[in-house]
């Protein structure tokens, strides 16, 4: 299936979002971005800009929206953008946050299950603002939907972004104000070019920590304190990781920076409690 690479203007937001919300140079941050769309460079992807392609196969889809998707999301908010902007204005809502994607029009960051889940739950025609904003909730990829379902019960859940192409699989609880989140599988989805998930460059540490520090960063915002124990990072058991001879080096030494930076932000190694329990790295 073939797809559209964005315009030059977009490809500059994505890097400059990225470095604006973390501590990565605008050169790294274009890096990424060039790696998320799979080219080798920077240099590279700008002259990529408005060409067709077609996405690999283990990739999140970036931005590919049908003619039908922009369609309904233009009327969505066309009908909506007034009365969920008043909503909004009441509300708490964490910066990043589908809600506040659609009430600023933002389509480029908004996931497309995200769509497809507006799509399916929502009637264009009968639905009323506060059906939608619940639907929003439940679509969200962040905090606010992770604490949707924690008022209810401890859950596992996926949540990806195809912004960062980045997955992470965790079971999440909350005692008060504190969430405890532990991150069973962290995984990115950028590729070095000899196809494996390893990267050498210097910015992969800081890199695999953006969607969880999205996460973080919008639970304190709605007045929570998260507490992270991370414990795999791409296949990777965090530890014990140094003396895994099963692991591919390459692999080992990109992981190993990612341990080395949540120690460095103040994480402790946590050994494993049981026979069952594999350790990792708290934060």
């Amino acid at each position: 299936m073939m797809s559209i690479y964005p315009p030059l203007n977009d490809f500059k937001a994505h890097a400059k979002h990225i470095s604006k919300n973390s501590s990565l140079t605008l050169g790294q941050s274009q890096d990424i971005v060039a790696k998320i769309y799979n080219k080798n460079s920077w240099a590279c992807l700008t002259k990529c800009a408005e060409k067709t392609y077609i996405p690999s196969t283990w990739s999140l889809p970036l931005f590919s929206l049908s003619e039908a998707d922009h369609d309904f999301m233009k009327e969505l908010f066309d009908l909506h953008s007034v009365p969920l902007k008043q909503y909004f204005d009441k509300a708490i809502c964490p910066p990043n946050c589908l809600l506040e994607l659609i009430i600023n029009k933002n389509l480029k960051r908004i996931e497309d299950n995200q769509i497809s889940a507006l799509q399916l739950n929502f009637d264009l025609e009968d639905g009323t603002t506060e059906e939608l904003a619940l639907i929003i909730s439940h679509a969200d990829n962040g905090a606010a939907n992770i604490l949707h379902f924690l008022r209810i019960r401890p859950l596992n859940l996926w949540l990806e972004s195809s912004f960062f192409q980045q997955k992470l699989y965790a079971y999440y609880t909350v005692k008060d104000k504190t969430v405890f989140i532990e991150v069973r599988e962290m995984y990115s989805l950028i590729y070095e070019d000899d196809q494996t998930k390893a990267h050498s460059s210097k910015w992969f540490a800081d890199y695999m920590l953006l969607f969880a520090k999205r996460i973080d960063k919008q639970f304190k915002y709605l007045g929570y304190e998260p507490t992270f124990l991370f414990r795999k990072v791409n296949d990777c058991l965090l530890f014990g990781l140094v003396n895994n001879t099963q692991v591919n080096p390459k692999m080992q030494q990109s992981v190993l920076k990612v341990v080395d930076k949540l120690l460095e932000e103040g994480g402790q190694i946590c050994p494993p409690k049981s026979g069952s329990d594999v350790g990792g790295v708290l934060i």
